[in-house]
């Protein structure tokens, strides 16, 4: 029979890399975000009173998007409506438009296509429905 060994620590056991690659990667979507959309990330991803969201700058046509990023490694993400409403209300008080950007970990998404199924995205972005049918109708006009 094996003797019970009592931890040295109490990280012992606890896989590091993994860790860190989970405390990691919101910030990596906030920067990755707002390097491949034009704008700035929040510092303290938006904590501060005067710089609210995560990224802020990310414009185009006649809009400016206030963005709030959220990152998964799981197969799952449930969109809250309280994020929404959160977003909505900071990118209106600086009459902006809400964006809410998702990041599911590439490696899940390759993981779970089978088949004939292609991989996804891993990158995605949700904005109201009303902001998306002027976005288009802006994209129309231009192309007139």
């Amino acid at each position: 029979m094996s003797e019970y060994r009592q931890p040295r620590s109490p990280l012992e056991g606890v896989n590091h890399k993994a860790k860190r690659e989970r405390e990691e990667a919101p910030r990596a979507h906030e920067e990755e975000t707002a390097e491949s959309l034009g704008g700035r990330r929040q510092r303290g991803s938006g904590c501060a009173p005067a710089h609210k969201g995560d990224v802020d700058g990310v414009g185009a046509f006649f809009f400016e998007f206030l963005t709030e990023c959220k990152t998964t490694q799981g197969v799952t993400l449930a969109v809250e409506a309280r994020w929404l409403n959160k977003i909505t209300t900071e990118a209106l008080a600086v009459q902006k438009e809400p964006m809410l950007a998702i990041r599911f970990e590439p490696r899940v998404l390759a993981r779970l296509a089978t088949g004939s199924t292609k991989v996804a995205d891993a990158d995605w972005v949700a904005v109201p429905r009303r902001v998306m049918e002027r976005l288009l109708a802006c994209v129309c006009e231009s192309e007139e």
